[in-house]
């Protein structure tokens, strides 16, 4: 659940979606990072290592990309209106490609377990939750029939919200 900063800097005005698709340019380097990060140990010395202690570089990485999902998803919750810029589009379905890939690596990193995994689940859930909100904003019918978020975005857990999502496409597949 992330309250203070970032909330408190969205109230401050309408945060621009142009501002918002920018910041999701940088927001895409921590998750390319991400994709290409902590490859499998190749010695056993070195295995042993990072099973005992957290890598303080891949734990910062994580948080940075948790961090960075949460306020990207606050400020298109805030401003959830249909992308009507052909541009800003184009741009956050290249990100949401992006998303997928992490979402892919972190769902396998958390099935091998590890002393990461509680860092993984942090960029899993919250990936899942940016890239709904993104997709839904592209969608002109779903806006149009749906509408923008209702819930309460002063006590706003993405990882809640993810879960929700995830049970919600689990259901729909039947």
């Amino acid at each position: 659940m992330m309250k203070g900063s970032a909330l408190d800097f969205l109230n401050l005005g309408k945060f621009s979606v142009s501002l918002a698709c920018v910041l999701m340019l940088e927001a895409g380097k921590l998750n390319a990072n991400y994709v290409e990060s902590y490859k499998a140990p190749k010695s056993t010395k070195t295995q042993t290592i990072s099973e005992v202690k957290p890598n303080k570089n891949y734990v910062d990485l994580c948080n940075k990309i948790y961090e960075s999902n949460t306020f990207l998803c606050l400020n298109f919750l805030q401003n959830q209106t249909f992308l009507e810029d052909t541009i800003q589009r184009q741009q956050v379905k290249k990100h949401i490609k992006l998303l997928q890939k992490v979402i892919n690596v972190a769902d396998e990193r958390i099935k091998a377990g590890g002393i990461h995994a509680e860092y993984n689940q942090k960029v899993f859930y919250s990936s899942v939750a940016i890239k709904n909100i993104l997709k839904e904003i592209c969608d002109e019918n779903f806006m149009r029939i749906v509408g923008a978020y209702q819930g309460d975005l002063e006590n706003f857990d993405i990882i809640a919200y993810a879960k929700g999502v995830l049970k919600a496409e689990n259901e729909l597949r039947g």
